[in-house]
C-alpha cells in the first residue's frame, strides 16, 4: 500500500512517515523542483507516478495547489486527509470548540487555512479535515511548542512567563501521527478536532513539560492572556496529556 505524504522536510510529517512504515505502508513525498505545485498537470502526472492508496496534505502551500490535491483524489476515490490548524478559531472566539461551532478566522494564516479548508472540501466532498493544535516534541527543534519554550528560556536567563488563564489545544508530534492515520481509516467525511488537552491551562502545561524533559526552566505565572481555543471530539481516541502518576505528581 502507498502513501502520499505531502510535508516530509517539516515537522509532523516526518513523525507521520514513521508511524505509517510501522504499519507497512510505503510513503512518497512530494519533490516540489520535479512536481510544480500550482500546475495541474504537473500533479496529475505525480499521481501516475506514485499511485497513492491514501493521501496526506500537510504542507504548506498555495490554496491553488490544495485545490488540485482534492480534485484529483476524488477524481481517482484516493481517500485524502488534510490538516488544518485550531488557528480556524478567530481570537475573539471562545472555547471549548466541537464541530458544530464555526470558524471566524481572525488573522492571515488562520484566513488561509480555512480557505485550504473550504476549496478542498469543494473538490473532494468526500475529504478529511483535521484541525490540530500546537505540536509538542520530545526535542527543541522544528515548529513546535517545546522550540518555542526553550528559546524563550534561552532569552530570558531559564525563565518562561505561562498564563494560568490560557487554554491551549495541543498534541505530541506521535500522538497527531497516530489519529491522522484513524482519521484517514474511517469512512466519514468532513472535520475532526485533533486535541490531546482537556484542561490543563499553560501554565500547567509548560511546567508539567518542563519537569518531563527535565529543562530546569523557572516558570512564572501570569493570567493573561485570557485565551481558550480547546476543541473536542469525542469521536477521535487521543492520548491525553500527561495522564497517570506523572501528572498527579506535579
Amino acid at each position: 500500500m502507498n502513501a502520499v505524504i505531502t510535508g516530509l522536510t517539516g515537522t509532523l510529517a516526518p513523525e507521520l512517515g514513521k508511524y505509517l512504515g510501522k504499519q507497512g505502508i510505503k510513503v512518497f513525498g512530494w519533490d516540489r523542483n520535479i512536481y510544480p505545485t500550482d500546475d495541474f498537470q504537473s500533479a496529475e502526472k505525480y499521481f501516475r507516478d506514485t499511485m497513492p492508496d491514501m493521501f496526506f496534505h500537510l504542507a504548506a502551500g498555495s490554496p491553488i495547489w490544495a485545490g488540485n490535491i482534492a480534485k484529483l483524489c476524488s477524481e481517482l476515490r484516493t481517500p485524502l486527509v488534510f490538516t488544518s490548524s485550531v488557528s480556524v478559531y478567530g481570537g475573539h472566539q471562545k472555547g471549548p470548540f466541537t464541530i458544530g461551532v464555526s470558524p471566524e478566522p481572525g488573522d492571515d494564516y488562520g484566513r488561509y487555512k480555512m480557505q485550504c479548508e473550504e476549496i478542498i472540501m469543494m473538490n473532494d466532498p468526500a475529504a478529511k479535515i483535521a484541525r490540530i493544535g500546537w505540536q509538542i516534541g520530545l526535542r527543541a527543534e522544528g515548529n513546535t511548542m517545546t522550540r518555542h519554550l526553550s528559546e524563550e528560556a534561552q532569552k530570558n536567563n531559564g525563565q518562561i512567563s505561562a498564563s494560568a488563564n490560557w487554554f491551549q489545544s495541543c498534541s505530541f508530534l506521535e500522538d497527531t501521527a497516530s489519529v491522522l492515520y484513524e482519521i484517514m481509516l474511517t469512512g466519514n467525511s468532513g472535520v475532526y478536532l485533533v486535541n490531546s488537552n482537556n484542561d490543563l491551562n499553560f501554565f500547567e502545561l509548560v511546567s508539567l513539560l518542563s519537569d518531563k524533559l527535565k529543562t530546569g526552566w523557572k516558570i512564572n505565572r501570569t493570567s493573561n492572556p485570557e485565551l481558550n481555543n480547546l476543541m473536542l471530539d469525542d469521536r477521535l481516541a487521543v492520548n491525553e496529556l500527561f495522564l497517570g502518576e506523572f501528572r498527579h505528581r506535579a
